[in-house]
């Protein structure tokens, strides 16, 4: 709602390499995820060759991300904006693999195409295969979304997420497998300052499986992971495709994360050790589905 001296302003972000089965989606009580139509297609294009989009690479998305905020400036800040995108691509990640961008952030006078301001880059566009939403995956997007509102992480887990996010602007494996093996050791070992692979591999084990074949599954893929990691930093020679070491880290970490963001608190080592050494499956996590 409009003020005198304030006028509305929707935030609009294009998003690349990304596609859904739905044609809009209100994540939250602030964002909206909808298809772009046609004539919005051609706006794009035309803000890019007048040259207001100069150095910002804007893609041509079938879908974008909107908000819409109160601003009394000339030209809107963007950092509320960005910060409501930034959790919705933290929500995304955190749901499925997939790689997608939001190269420019477009502001325009809402209620019309009267361009105020481009912000850019946002995000860089990611590595990997493209995106894609499914209409079953909405209600556990927007789940996500309210617990990264809420505010309830620890410092240690906002580390995780941030590592386990720049981790999709590498565009090398081995840099990407370091990112997520700092996550992993800022949920596993808080408590440990020595690197010890096994005691972190059996721990994530028995926090994101369910069942004792698939805890084993993951404590071996982890201990390879960390050898691989450990070779990456000291420049040993690698005993593994360290893409498909990295794929299986990321997807394993993106579990945990879920968990931990879902149900805040189900990660406490202690208990966590205390499970292990009885035998039973981790406290509270169920398997991090």
């Amino acid at each position: 709602m409009e003020t005198k001296g304030t006028m509305d302003v929707t935030f609009v972000a294009p998003l690349d390499k990304f596609d859904a089965e739905l044609d809009s989606l209100l994540i939250g009580a602030e964002v909206v995820l909808s298809r772009v139509k046609d004539k919005d297609k051609r706006f794009l294009r035309k803000l890019v060759g007048s040259g207001a989009g100069v150095g910002y690479a804007v893609p041509k998305a079938d879908f974008a991300l909107e908000t819409t905020l109160a601003s009394v400036d000339i030209i809107p800040d963007a950092n509320e904006a960005s910060e409501r995108f930034a959790r919705v691509v933290t929500a995304f990640r955190l749901i499925k693999r997939g790689a997608f961008g939001l190269p420019v952030l477009i502001a325009c006078e809402t209620g019309s195409r009267a361009l105020k301001a481009a912000f850019g880059p946002f995000r860089p566009h990611a590595f990997g295969e493209p995106y894609f939403l499914g209409k079953q995956e909405a209600d556990k997007l927007r789940n996500v979304v309210q617990e990264l509102c809420a505010g309830r992480l620890s410092d240690r887990q906002n580390i995780a997420l941030r590592r386990f996010e720049m981790a999709y602007e590498r565009g090398i494996a081995e840099d990407r497998l370091i990112d997520y093996w700092v996550a992993l050791e800022a949920l596993f070992l808080p408590d440990i300052f020595q690197e010890l692979s096994f005691r972190a591999s059996l721990r994530i084990a028995y926090y994101v499986a369910g069942t004792p074949d698939e805890r084993e599954e993951v404590f071996r893929k982890m201990r390879l992971s960390y050898d691989i990691r450990s070779d990456v930093v000291h420049g040993q020679r690698l005993k593994a495709d360290v893409s498909e070491v990295a794929s299986d880290t990321e997807e394993i970490l993106r579990r945990a994360l879920r968990a931990e963001v879902m149900n805040p608190g189900s990660l406490n080592v202690d208990r966590l050790d205390a499970a292990i050494a009885r035998g039973q499956g981790a406290p509270q996590s169920g398997g991090a589905r």
